[in-house]
């Protein structure tokens, strides 16, 4: 195969040079301007075969190459038993040749051979035709995101993976339809490498895309900040590897994230594969449903009052329904399930408590005053953040421990609770007393 992949090289950079092709390009670069902080983009400049070969009915490498390839045994085995319907068209020999040569000018800016990546795409050839496979590779850039992890599993085929700066820039240029270079790739993305067998069932290209919305919905309840995918892309899986590649799709509404102010600690990976799983039930309870959606939903309000309202919308959500069985109005039972629910010591659930009533406070001068987040005291400033945390701990354990909320469920759960009486100081004893 390497000899094939060599000479499929060699000829194809000397055809290439007497059709005027240049004996350089540029695969993109990032420098920054001494001194500064200002990034300077070299544009991505390859040349495009498609154009170059338009009116080359033959092109000669190629046709050398697929007539070596189909004698190559291993390949006319699977192609023989390869069914028509399932990705077969990854097998024609000129289409390899093409994406043999593309991807080699995409990793290499000379009009020559790399001996070491053709090794490389020989190699990955080979794997591919020996073992009868292909690879679906699909990419989509997290905005907003930030680990000390290169790597995390998202326990559900998907990875979240950090790239370089050169690396992202590159890939997310879509070098097929001639649209303009993309700046500012954020540098996580979520990838999904999956192999899937020609002679075995037919594969579907886009089911991995159904894993994106859930892992993003289980990162949002996870931890505060903004995390989103802009857009979603097959990429190709690697020089050489036979894989299917271009086109893309954005989400239904995607926010502007300006900053990476998420950060997922190591600590919650388990978490997130935990919540990965339930996120996207159909059976979750009518509370935790709502809750769920607004703490979801939250994270693409332009304003953080507009995030605040969903929080608070979330909170009545969770713990406003069925109020009987408690005193006090609205805003007092709210504030005492949620710190049951939430906390176990005495001291945190009086905290939970107050925090509780001091962000229906904010929500009201909020809603129905001329308050604005400037000028609310500091207290209830501090009750607006603290309702995103609380909206977020509370979808996530009533997730995990899949709690039901049943009718009477908080009843229970507080007037069973085994709360310490608070010690009394005894008085001091007086002088001359027994």
């Amino acid at each position: 195969m390497e000899k094939l992949i060599t000479e499929l090289l060699v000829d194809s950079f000397d055809h290439l040079g007497k059709l005027g092709v240049p004996v350089a390009w540029s695969i993109g670069s990032i420098d920054v301007m001494p001194g500064t902080t200002q990034k300077s983009y070299a544009q991505i400049n390859i040349p495009n075969l498609q154009r170059v070969l338009y009116k080359t009915e033959e092109f000669p490498p190629f046709l050398a190459f697929a007539k070596a390839l189909q004698q190559y045994e291993p390949y006319t085995t699977l192609f023989a038993e390869a069914p028509d319907e399932n990705e077969k068209f990854l097998l024609d020999p000129i289409y390899i040749a093409y994406e043999v040569l593309r991807s080699h000018m995409e990793a290499y800016s000379q009009r020559g051979i790399e001996i070491a990546l053709a090794s490389q795409i020989a190699a990955n050839l080979d794997d591919c035709i020996k073992r009868k496979i292909f690879v679906i590779r699909g990419w989509s850039p997290l905005a907003g995101f930030t680990s000390t992890q290169d790597e995390i599993d998202c326990g559900n085929g998907l990875v979240i993976r950090r790239y370089s700066e050169i690396d992202a820039y590159r890939i997310g240029r879509v070098f097929e339809d001639g649209s303009l270079d993309m700046f500012n790739i954020p540098p996580y993305a979520l990838e999904w490498n999956k192999e899937y067998s020609f002679v075995g069932n037919k594969s579907d290209e886009s089911s991995w895309q159904n894993h994106i919305y859930p892992t993003v919905r289980a990162l949002r309840v996870l931890s505060p900040g903004k995390v989103a995918v802009s857009f979603t892309k097959i990429i190709r899986a690697g020089p050489g590897r036979l894989s299917p590649h271009g086109g893309g799709s954005v989400p239904g509404f995607v926010p502007h994230i300006f900053e990476t102010n998420y950060e997922l600690a190591e600590a919650d990976y388990e978490t997130l594969q935990a919540l990965i799983k339930v996120v996207a039930r159909t059976d979750l309870p009518n509370p935790v449903r709502i809750a769920l959606d607004r703490v979801h939903t939250a994270v693409e309000r332009p304003s953080l009052e507009d995030e605040f309202i969903d929080h608070i919308v979330a909170l009545e959500a969770m713990y406003g329904d069925n109020l009987g069985g408690l005193p006090g109005g609205l805003s007092h039972k709210i504030g005492v399930r949620l710190a049951m629910f939430l906390y176990a010591s005495v001291a945190d659930r009086k905290l939970a408590f107050r925090k509780m009533l001091d962000a229906l406070t904010a929500r009201g001068g909020l809603v129905h005053g001329s308050n604005t987040l400037a000028n609310l005291k500091p207290r209830y400033r501090d009750a607006v953040v603290w309702a995103g945390d609380a909206a977020r701990a509370s979808v996530r354990k009533a997730l995990l421990e899949d709690v039901q909320l049943e009718k009477d469920y908080f009843e229970n759960l507080i007037f069973s609770a085994n709360i310490p009486t608070p010690s009394v100081k005894k008085p001091a004893k007086t002088k001359g007393s027994a």
